[in-house]
């Protein structure tokens, strides 16, 4: 990412998706107030920020993954916020020290402002690092559209609760609508995905056993945002009964939507692989 001329309070337009390994590192000897993100910014990379001369830095909701020390060595950086959508973060991404304080070491880093049972607050709490707790607008789960493809895994999905009404949203994260006390289910669809239900306990008007939501591509059985070789295997095992596909795995399988995992779908992802045929019409 080209970030050009750094000072003052810098605003990244919404046209940035990604922020690669060490982008602001050139920036050490620049005095930034702040760096804002607009919508659209998809993940931060591992070292991205290093040596980075800002003081507050703010991720807007969307931002899925923030990469191992991705602010690491900002000496002077003063907090930063991380919205519910982050569902990713990795090691060590702040500069922290310890100073002695009433007979204990105590750590000091920049302090985290994240909405409460987000994973930036588990990862406050797990990590002993400051933190401030901001006010929802409205209580929202986060989503992941599990792929490697920018433009897919940024499209709109919807979310049915107990097959009655729909909520749809573009961003990584949907509102949660009101619901009684007790057990429902939460249905997650999206064009090119694999449809997912969860069920969720509702107590007090709040869901207290809030899963993680990630939806697979068609033919993506493993999982790992792509359709590859691996895949194909894990079909062909499937097929030959070597091994057996269960649960949200073999609807992944199922290509052609039919209920059936055989030679079709297998056909399809390879031509899908070649470039022949796209699996998704």
């Amino acid at each position: 990412m080209d970030v050009g001329p750094l000072e003052g309070n810098i605003v990244v337009p919404n046209n940035v998706k990604y922020v690669c390994k060490q982008s602001f590192k050139s920036y050490v000897d620049h005095d930034i107030d702040s760096i804002t993100f607009q919508k659209g910014i998809l993940e931060i990379a591992d070292n991205s920020f290093e040596y980075c001369k800002v003081k507050t830095i703010t991720l807007p909701d969307g931002v899925q993954s923030i990469g191992n020390s991705a602010f690491k060595r900002c000496y002077e950086l003063e907090s930063i916020t991380i919205p519910r959508s982050a569902v990713n973060i990795g090691y060590d991404i702040l500069e922290y020290d310890y100073k002695y304080i009433d007979g204990e070491y105590m750590k000091e880093s920049a302090t985290i402002y994240c909405y409460k049972n987000s994973t930036a607050h588990e990862y406050a709490i797990n990590n002993g690092i400051p933190f401030v707790l901001l006010e929802d607008d409205e209580p929202t789960l986060p989503i992941t559209l599990n792929t490697k493809d920018n433009e897919i895994a940024s499209q709109k999905f919807t979310m049915t609760v107990d097959g009655g009404s729909k909520t749809e949203s573009e961003n990584a994260s949907v509102a949660i609508p009101e619901m009684a006390d007790g057990k429902h289910v939460l249905k997650f669809e999206s064009e090119h995905f694999v449809a997912r239900e969860y069920e969720v306990t509702v107590k007090g008007g709040e869901i207290i056993d809030l899963p993680e939501i990630k939806l697979n591509l068609v033919g993506d059985i493993n999982g790992d945002g792509e359709i590859k070789a691996t895949d194909l295997l894990l079909d062909k095992s499937h097929i030959k009964g070597v091994g057996v596909l269960t649960g949200y795995e073999l609807k992944c399988a199922d290509v052609d939507g039919n209920g059936k995992v055989n030679a079709a779908d297998l056909l399809k992802m390879k031509a899908h692989m070649k470039g022949v045929s796209s699996i998704w019409g």
